[in-house]
C-alpha cells in the first residue's frame, strides 16, 4: 500500500515552536524536543520498514516562496 503523509505548518506555527510572541502560547523547549524525538522515531521506523521512499522537506512559510511546495511521486 502507498501512502502520502503530508505535514503542514503556517508561520504562526513555527513561531508558536520558536518561542516567538503571538496569538498563541509559545511551546516550552521540553515540548519542542519531545516532538522532535517522536517525529525522528516516525521517520526512522517508516524508513526501516521499507515504507518511506521520498521524502522532501518545503522551506519555511517566511523564505520567499515558501509558502507552498509541490512533489510529483513515481505512483
Amino acid at each position: 500500500m502507498k501512502y502520502m503523509i503530508m505535514l503542514y505548518g503556517s508561520q504562526q506555527d513555527y513561531d508558536v515552536l520558536s518561542g516567538k510572541p503571538g496569538d498563541q502560547q509559545p511551546w516550552r523547549d521540553e515540548d519542542v524536543a519531545a516532538m522532535h524525538a517522536f517525529m525522528e522515531k516516525w521517520n526512522n521506523d517508516l524508513v526501516e520498514s521499507g515504507s518511506s521512499s521520498t521524502r522532501r522537506a518545503c522551506p519555511l512559510p517566511s523564505t520567499p516562496g515558501g509558502s507552498s511546495c509541490a512533489t510529483a511521486f513515481p505512483w
